[in-house]
């Protein structure tokens, strides 16, 4: 009860330094609009590298700012941005830098689905209230800060941990990227595909810098006062300051700085010489991190980290003990007759109950942030625990071990580099295994979707698709997977914050990359009730690759082609219009054109044709087009598309239109406008209003619009 009065408090005084910001800093400058500004500040992180979907680089950075430029000169402003450099300049800046730069100041962007990452809060946690965009010709290099040489000397040693752990790997960047996110917590250099491997078997943690990897920093900083014979209660606080150094190399964390805390808390006991008590450690961590930042409370790394360690604390010792107690010999038989190979047993037990205690405590303690926070429950994180984490304490130490000796002996780094590699790949390997099996991890609604009963349809803002999601009674159907990122970011926490575990059809409404990609994720660990595509195209790499393997899986596919019926469920029933059947060319990309009903109400969901297929429709469908929701993104080719003629035919109340990359949409044209105002036609663009619920009205025809950005 002290502890929840403690945190409420913090909460409240978080809330009021949100709302009363210091009047000279950004936040109370720019306040929620942000707009166009000029700032001198310094550079305190590695920029790191940001690629689009078309290609084109961009960097990003913490920025801390000193003085903004008025009419009047500079004036103070302090604050944090995150500066973003698009596209990258040549000459990249480095950490310590004195940067005056000029840019358009903007929040960053809310979560735009149900489920999503909610970026702008994460950010605001770390204390960055605004994206900073900068061109490189507005950017000005002023030299050296003298005064920034801590960030320098922390940004040193990530570079050379990064350098010294990938010695011998230049060939294999995946085992690299695996140790250096281990080690430290870099993350670029781990893939997609890996990331989903770990996030399912609820090893992601893995890569978040916490009490195993200082832990492995502190030992070998105390061996090393050891050979010198310090004595470790007296003089252990001396190796704090290096500690603390890793620790601003990882990012600090919200998991490296509750580690650091509870390490000082830890040396300053040995010094005075007072025994520890858990709950009094955890406790006097947890205080000294929201006086330092109250910010934190907000931070789900920071309330996964504190409830998972309590966890530990208060499960791991007691049910270590009752594990060991099924393995232990009878106690009341003597020592010496207990035969040697069972002694030896005996101490494996005693590695293998605290293995598995530990994982228990750590799932328990991780179990309501996983339901609320992430909405998901992996019973599978138990067994692929016990394996992943003696596994990577035994990468952290090799890698560890390699960044101390490669500035002396390359040869050796390069060794372990070798064995760590092994090491990974097998760990790999197990977690990829262990995240296929049955009901290994599953999702949990949050309570929002537990009343969203009747027919409704959601299309979802993703960049380059729209993922449409069917529900109603019988089931619930999904149209276009979307990209691999998209799948990463927006579908699959919008599945799991639905709680759903499988769906009962998949359309794939299109065959390019960025609008299926996302099937061969949907594939793994999803029960789909059936597969549906046009059997046209294949020049695309993705499409060929889910093709195959659904062949390899035997797994039969539906072919829609035009006047084909689509029955869904009790409440909807659907007609293909589009591709003609036996037509080639450019079907893979115009894709799928269905016609959806639910009683009087009727939607069009067109993909992406073109001008030229809205023309073929028009005059092979005339009146039967009209649709009161017509969904629609832009052509492949940026041909324009959305005519005067198909909305004529078409006759649509509401257009939905989701936009595509960094590509401006030249079918939005000022005529484009002047033609839905007369019309009285409501164009709602998927960027600005986020997910879309569509919800009709069976007997009226009409259909009900909720936004979920409230826009």
């Amino acid at each position: 009860a002290i502890w929840f009065f403690i945190l409420c408090t913090f909460a409240l005084y978080t809330g009021s330094r949100a709302y009363a910001p210091d009047p000279q800093s950004i936040r109370a400058r720019a306040g929620e609009k942000g707009g166009t500004a000029r700032f001198e500040g310094i550079l305190v992180e590695l920029p790191a590298e940001r690629v689009w979907s078309n290609g084109k680089k961009a960097l990003e950075a913490e920025f801390r700012v000193a003085r903004i430029e008025s009419e009047s000169g500079w004036e103070p402003c302090p604050g944090k941005v995150l500066m973003r450099i698009d596209p990258a300049p040549e000459i990249i800046p480095v950490v310590g830098d004195l940067l005056r730069v000029g840019g358009y100041l903007t929040l960053p962007e809310g979560p735009k689905n149900p489920g999503e990452f909610d970026r702008r809060k994460h950010l605001r946690s770390q204390g960055l209230d605004y994206l900073f965009r900068v061109h490189p010709a507005d950017l000005e290099n002023t030299g050296r800060r003298e005064s920034a040489w801590l960030e320098r000397l922390a940004a040193g040693l990530r570079a050379h941990m990064l350098r010294a752990t990938s010695l011998g790997l230049e060939k294999d960047p995946e085992a690299a990227g695996l140790i250096a996110g281990m080690l430290f917590g870099y993350r670029d250099g781990v893939g997609q595909d890996l990331r989903e491997a770990f996030r399912n078997t609820g090893t992601l943690h893995l890569f978040a810098v916490s009490g195993q990897n200082l832990a492995v920093v502190a030992g070998m900083l105390l061996w090393i006062l050891a050979v010198t014979g310090a004595v470790r209660w007296r003089w252990a606080w001396m190796t704090l300051p290096a500690v603390f150094i890793f620790c601003l190399a990882t990012g600090m964390q919200a998991s490296a700085a509750r580690a650091f805390v509870m390490t000082s808390v830890l040396y300053v006991g040995w010094v005075i010489g007072r025994p520890m008590d858990a709950a009094n450690w955890l406790g006097a961590s947890l205080l000294a991190l929201l006086i330092w930042d109250p910010l934190q409370v907000g931070d789900a790394g920071f309330q996964l980290s504190f409830l998972v360690v309590a966890g530990l604390m208060v499960f791991s010792a007691s049910w270590q003990k009752k594990i060991v107690d099924w393995g232990r010999a009878d106690p009341w038989i003597p020592r010496r007759l207990v035969a040697p190979w069972r002694r030896g047993w005996t101490k494996i037990w005693l590695i293998v109950a605290t293995a598995v205690a530990s994982s228990a405590a750590a799932w328990t303690g991780s179990l309501i942030p996983g339901l609320f926070l992430f909405h998901q429950i992996i019973p599978v994180a138990l067994a692929a625990n016990v394996v992943a984490a003696p596994m990577a304490a035994g990468v952290t130490v090799l890698a560890a071990i390699s960044s101390l000796v490669a500035p002396f002996f390359s040869v050796g780094s390069v060794g372990l580099n070798l064995v760590n590699a092994r090491l990974v790949h097998f760990l790999a390997a197990a977690l990829g295994w262990m995240a296929t099996w049955p009901g290994g991890h599953f999702s949990m609604a949050d309570p929002r979707a537990w009343f969203d009963h009747g027919p409704w349809v959601k299309v979802l803002a993703v960049e380059g698709s729209a993922p449409t999601l069917i529900s109603g009674v019988g089931g619930k159907w999904l149209l276009e997977p979307g990209s691999t990122k998209g799948w990463g970011n927006s579908l699959r926490p919008f599945l799991n914050w639905h709680g759903i575990q499988g769906l009962d059809g998949v359309g794939l409404m299109a065959g390019t990359a960025e609008r299926m990609a996302g099937a061969m994720d949907l594939m793994e660990g999803w029960r789909i009730g059936w597969w549906a595509e046009t059997g046209l195209g294949g020049k695309s790499g993705a499409l060929k690759s889910w093709r195959g393997e659904m062949e390899k899986s035997r797994i039969g596919r539906r072919f829609w082609r035009v006047s084909d019926q689509v029955r869904l469920g009790e409440d909807w029933t659907g007609e293909i219009l589009w591709p003609p059947a036996g037509d080639g060319g450019q079907a893979e990309e115009n894709g799928i054109v269905l016609r959806l009903s639910c009683g009087e109400a009727r939607l069009l969901w067109a993909g992406a044709i073109s001008g030229a297929v809205e023309r073929e429709l028009v005059l092979a469908h005339g009146d039967e087009l009209r649709a009161d929701i017509l969904i629609q993104g832009p052509s492949k080719s940026m041909e324009a598309n959305l005519s005067r003629a198909w909305l004529e035919m078409v006759r649509p109340k509401t257009i939905v239109r989701w936009e595509r990359g960094l590509e401006d949409d030249s079918s939005l044209s000022v005529d484009f406008a002047d033609l839905t105002w007369l019309e009285g036609v409501e164009v709602l663009k998927l960027k600005e209003t986020g997910c879309l619920t569509l919800r009709p009205d069976p007997e009226k025809g009409i259909w009900r619009l909720h936004s979920w950005t409230g826009r």
